[in-house]
């Protein structure tokens, strides 16, 4: 199989797994936050289109690093390859894309204002083929402007459904506010079981 990146980039990425597993347990001791932030940076200075993403708590007995092409379809294999150099290392989990999560425990902060993702509703616009166009019901202010309130609803949508099956299944993503939802308007936790039911 053809390799998604050059011998060049390669070689850093398999360097970067290398430090990665000397400094594993260095990095679950300062915490997740410190922890994503050094992965990131340090990703970022090889290839600056990829995300790392890291799920777990202080006191968890895993961490899983998710490696997140950022929403971009054609950094697919290239996302899928790095996850595959990972080395094993004691309490930590590799995986490619941002995995979906209970909505109920999902909250992202713009500013000073905090979003629970249970809060967001969403309906279905448009169907093409398997491809589907979402609109989704930020409850935030507009104040906080278009961009803003756009990607607090990609993230949302990814949270709900994992960032493959976003790629994969969604084309279109607009938000609006919650005072226009349609009574026919659904929580964004139903999102992933009608994705399944639509594929049957």
């Amino acid at each position: 199989m053809s390799s998604a990146l050059s011998q060049e980039v390669e070689r850093k990425i398999v360097a970067y797994w290398e430090w990665f597993g000397v400094n594993a347990g260095k990095l679950r001791s300062i915490g997740p936050d410190a922890a994503m932030e050094q992965l990131a940076t340090r990703l970022f200075q090889i290839i600056p289109g990829v995300g790392i993403g890291l799920r777990g708590n202080p006191g968890d007995d895993e961490w899983m690093i998710e490696v997140s092409p950022n929403g971009q379809r054609e950094m697919i294999s290239t996302v899928e390859q790095i996850a595959s150099l990972a080395p094993s290392a004691p309490g930590w989990r590799v995986v490619p894309f941002r995995q979906p999560a209970p909505i109920a425990e999902q909250h992202i902060h713009l500013g000073p204002y905090k979003l629970d993702f249970d809060r967001v509703l969403y309906e279905i616009t448009d169907r093409r083929g398997e491809m589907l166009a979402l609109r989704v019901f930020v409850p935030l202010p507009k104040e906080l402007g278009h961009e803003a309130l756009l990607m607090a609803a990609f993230i949302a949508v990814d949270s709900a459904l994992g960032e493959y099956t976003s790629m994969m299944r969604v084309d279109e993503i607009e938000y609006a506010l919650p005072e226009l939802a349609p009574e026919s308007a659904r929580p964004l936790r139903y999102l992933r079981g009608e994705v399944r039911r639509d594929l049957n």
